[in-house]
């Protein structure tokens, strides 16, 4: 962009109120590599558009204004990672109360990403909060695993009840872990109780369109549940990937 010689201070007065009714953000940026190429602020919240300059996939990413924080993950959205030298456009509704009357708010900030491996750039603390909603994430599609598998090598005459069963049986399942566990011990427990609802939530809503299909044969049924098995074995596997 070429800006023009400024000969008054009326003409350099335009020019900066013409800067700020475009809405340009400022963004504090703690993951070196995750770079922002354009930042506005709309009346929604922020457009910006990020470019992965690091050397490995960003799985998830946390933004934070003031004390709040976001966290945007790509597996929990459904949506791949975002690959080295991608670009990517969001849309973010992200709104903070100021303290005083009239004060300015704080700028937008990326707080930290998180790599398909598990490692990360940036804020430590931000980077355990999205470590422990993944692991909690994990941990409960396991047993969503285990329950889909076990409801499809059920005989065709009990196939039908048992997918109506798996949905009781998923709603049942625990939202917490204790401390005895290896990942309770490793996570944060309000990051990983999120991540345990948030994979609960999902599974209900896929079992739940799998039954409101009509009356499908016993064998549909059986390639439904292991479509939906296997995806989230894949998935697990992303989220926890052997060491």
């Amino acid at each position: 962009m070429r800006y023009p010689m400024l000969h008054s201070l009326s003409a350099w007065v335009s020019a900066v109120a013409a800067l700020l009714a475009c809405g340009q953000a400022r963004v504090d940026n703690l993951a070196r590599s995750f770079k922002v190429l354009e930042a506005a602020e709309k009346p929604y919240g922020f457009h910006l558009v990020l470019r992965n300059d690091y050397g490995s996939a960003i799985g998830a990413y946390a933004l934070m204004r003031g004390s709040g924080r976001v966290v945007w993950d790509l597996d929990a959205e459904k949506q791949p990672a975002i690959a080295p030298g991608q670009t990517v456009v969001v849309d973010l509704r992200f709104q903070v109360q100021t303290s005083r009357r009239g004060s300015n708010p704080p700028p937008l900030g990326i707080a930290a990403v998180v790599f398909v491996d598990g490692s990360g750039d940036g804020d430590f603390l931000s980077i355990e909060m999205i470590r422990s909603q993944r692991t909690g994430r994990a941990v409960q599609m396991r047993q969503v695993v285990a329950l889909l598998e076990k409801t499809r090598n059920l005989p065709d005459a009990e196939i039908e009840a048992g997918l109506q069963r798996l949905a009781q049986q998923i709603s049942d399942l625990p939202t917490v872990l204790y401390g005895g566990s290896v990942e309770a011990a490793a996570s944060d427990p309000e990051y990983l109780t999120a991540g345990l609802r948030r994979a609960k939530m999902d599974a209900l809503a896929d079992v739940r369109r799998i039954a409101g299909g009509g009356t499908p044969s016993a064998e549909r049924i059986r390639d439904a549940l292991l479509q939906l098995a296997e995806n989230y074995q894949r998935r697990v596997n992303q989220l926890a990937p052997p060491k």
